[in-house]
């Protein structure tokens, strides 16, 4: 699907603690840690300048102070975890913050706590590369795309022919859970790589890399009939 129709409608989650549920997809698990870095949300939550009255202008706002002063926020290979952006973030003395699904996780964060209607766009060949994903704003003049990975991306069109796919929050976090479940199969931890590509499709049934993902995970571990079936959609 490609996004030409500037007034497309985002989907939204109900009852879907974003924020948490993007940590723990990213590893953190006690309630203790899930506090920390919370905390360490609110910080960067105080820091932030005051807003105009418009969904626009709040997310440009806020897209601008994220970069200021940080001119390498975005590393290829870097961190997708939320906690770690959260913290890398935090700290002046980090140059980088993470890689694109980190920064779109960062950034849509910060968006929902100002009040901002927010998704993420994937993208399966982005700048001649390969899998990508950007956040989505929803304003009234419609969506407008947030290329987190560059400082001058906010309201970026330069992604107009490719294909795109608007992912809800449950997809995005989903996303989490299929990169850890592929740093878990390239560490030969299978079991985990497994339950993390699960996890992924239990969010996001739709995700077609994380059901081929398992498939070969499945395959690895010798249970053949099962990787068939993932493969043919059948689990």
């Amino acid at each position: 699907m490609e996004i030409e129709n500037r007034k497309l409608k985002i989907p939204r989650c109900s009852a879907f603690a974003f924020v948490q549920e993007a940590l723990e997809a990213s590893g953190i698990r006690t309630d203790r840690d899930i506090r920390v870095c919370m905390g360490k949300l609110d910080v960067l939550q105080r820091g932030l300048p005051e807003f105009p009255d418009s969904a626009r202008g709040k997310a440009e706002t806020l897209f601008r102070w994220l970069w200021k002063d940080r001119p390498h926020r975005y590393m290829r290979g870097g961190s997708f975890r939320l906690n770690e952006v959260i913290s890398s973030q935090s700290d002046p003395q980090s140059r980088s913050a993470g890689n694109c699904l980190g920064l779109t996780l960062i950034f849509n964060s910060l968006a929902k706590r100002v009040g901002l209607d927010v998704a993420a766009i994937k993208m399966e060949l982005a700048f001649g590369t390969g899998p990508h994903v950007l956040s989505l704003v929803y304003a009234a003049e419609g969506p407008l795309q947030v290329e987190n990975i560059l400082p001058e991306g906010f309201d970026y069109r330069a992604h107009g022919k490719e294909t795109q796919v608007i992912w809800d929050d449950k997809a995005l976090v989903a996303d989490i859970y299929n990169s850890r479940g592929t740093e878990s199969f390239l560490k030969g931890d299978m079991e985990t790589a497994l339950s993390c590509y699960e996890k992924a499709l239990s969010l996001n049934p739709g995700n077609e890399k994380a059901r081929l993902n398992m498939g070969l995970t499945l395959a690895q571990l010798g249970r053949e009939k099962e990787a068939q079936k993932a493969f043919n959609c059948e689990l």
